[in-house]
């Protein structure tokens, strides 16, 4: 069933927040994902690093994770507001790989739209390298020594940096920079209980390309990890179909167009990922998702003058039309918009620890 213009478009509230089914229901439906991170999550969740003397003993370079191994991080980006809490954890080990996956749902989305977690997905055993579009990236310093080169790609940027801070083979750093001048640290620590990945890592972009400076795109730090998780855990494959940023001094109507496709390797998407986001003060935006062979609309959301809206996922599941376009209309006097749109194959497992 397609939903039309005047028809009422499902939403689901920051606070009760699931997606019902466990596989996609074969429906077109917009939804938009609530991802804040409360208070009391926080109050709950706010325990202490393991204290060394309760860690293996097995060098940085050699330490080795299992199935229901997990890591609670702090994040904060340019892509949300305020402070999340994200936990990861090994949902499969291969003969080559650990299996990444995150413990929300909806986080696990929101990544597959916005890549902004690395280390999700594969992580080589052999080496902790970290997967980028399919291909391995040795981004990480373990085992190796202070002033060694490296060059990788991550968050869909080409990186070229150094390993430092070595210390006994218990922590080491990467300090990278990119062609456009943006900068990239993280750190790896036996002692502070990351293992095999990093305890803390700090994006931040400070190229002339930004046009107003420096800015964080992405901090991450180790809040506690532990062994033992039991429940379910996400991973969203993704394919990007859509980027774009829009700047206004005026009235403006801007519209983007893009082909939901396939997978090249894994067929049909499960699902489609949009994120927008909107900086526009007094003045007014609507966002709107339209099927342009049908002219259905498969999501609209309005913003009036004054409201700053919370940057929030929006899922559109199958049947898809073979093209969709989004419109975004301004109406006042200055103003930014941010829009991505990607394919996702949402895959889930039942942890159980080994």
């Amino acid at each position: 069933m397609q939903k039309t213009a005047n028809e009422e478009l499902p939403t689901i509230s920051p606070d009760a927040v699931h997606l019902k089914s466990k596989s996609c229901t074969k429906r077109c439906v917009a939804v938009t994902l609530g991802l804040c991170a409360t208070a009391a999550l926080t109050t709950m969740l706010a325990v202490h690093l393991l204290p060394t003397n309760q860690l293996s003993d097995i060098p940085l370079s050699r330490m080795e994770v299992s199935v229901g191994s997990w890591w609670l991080y702090s994040a904060e980006g340019d892509k949300w507001e305020g402070e999340r809490l994200i936990r990861l954890v090994v949902a499969e080990v291969t003969d080559d790989n650990y299996i990444i996956g995150v413990t929300s749902e909806e986080e696990a989305v929101s990544h597959g739209i916005l890549g902004h977690i690395p280390w999700l997905g594969r992580v080589a055993r052999a080496d902790a390298s970290a997967y980028e579009n399919g291909d391995r990236q040795e981004v990480s310093p373990l085992g190796l020594k202070t002033g060694t080169p490296l060059a990788f790609s991550l968050f869909s940027v080409n990186w070229r940096g150094n390993v430092s801070a070595v210390e006994d083979d218990s922590s080491a750093s990467v300090v990278a920079v990119s062609e456009h001048d943006d900068q990239l640290k993280y750190t790896y620590s036996k002692v502070r209980g990351a293992g095999i990945l990093p305890f803390e890592l700090t994006y931040s972009a400070h190229g002339s390309h930004l046009g107003q400076g420096e800015r964080l795109k992405l901090k991450l730090r180790l809040i506690s990890q532990g062994s033992g998780y039991q429940g379910e855990a996400w991973f969203a494959r993704a394919r990007d179909l859509l980027a774009k940023r829009w700047q206004w001094t005026s009235d403006a109507v801007e519209v983007a167009h893009f082909q939901p496709g396939e997978h090249p390797q894994h067929g049909a998407w499960d699902m489609l990922g949009l994120w927008c986001r909107t900086q526009h003060g007094d003045s007014a935006v609507d966002f709107e998702v339209r099927a342009v062979d049908g002219g259905d609309v498969a999501l609209k959301q309005v913003w009036g003058k004054g409201v700053r809206p919370r940057p929030a996922p929006h899922l559109l599941l199958p049947p898809f039309a073979a093209n969709y376009s989004i419109k975004v209309e301004h109406s006042g006097s200055s103003g930014t918009a941010e829009v991505y749109a990607a394919g996702l194959l949402m895959k889930r497992w039942e942890v159980l620890p080994q």
